[in-house]
């Protein structure tokens, strides 16, 4: 589960806070929003200060309901090739 990603990459030798990037396409808007919470703590404790957390998804208007703390957001991209239309959403994560 990905709630567990700090402790899947510290069995890998590779320590919290010290990934450059994570990639996500996971249905975090369709998961039960107490593990969708999970996920995303668990994303801040693995990226280091200044690294990317990118989600991919098709509803960007429904992640206005979800916080990402730890993370500073950036410009979104919409991507017309992809059927149907999915959005990319960088984030970038903040010190501390």
């Amino acid at each position: 589960c990905a709630s567990r990603l700090p402790e899947l990459l510290e069995h890998e030798g590779v320590g919290r806070g010290t990934v450059a990037a994570v990639v996500s396409g996971l249905p975090l808007l369709s998961l039960d929003r107490a593990l969708s919470e999970e996920v995303i703590r668990a994303i801040a404790m693995v990226v280091r200060p200044g690294g990317r957390y990118v989600q991919f998804t098709y509803s960007k208007r429904a992640w206005q309901r979800f916080e990402v703390p730890g993370f500073r957001a950036h410009p979104h991209r919409r991507v017309w090739l992809n059927v149907p239309p999915a959005v990319v959403m960088p984030f970038v994560r903040t010190a501390g």
